[in-house]
């Protein structure tokens, strides 16, 4: 996983998504 410090709105969107994306895996199936 690679952490752009440069750019922290859009890393934390990504983060954001990844981390919904395995609430949904690991939670809902």
């Amino acid at each position: 996983m690679i952490i752009t410090i440069n750019t922290p709105v859009k890393t934390r969107f990504i983060a954001g998504k990844l981390l919904v994306s395995w609430l949904k895996r690991h939670l809902f199936s």
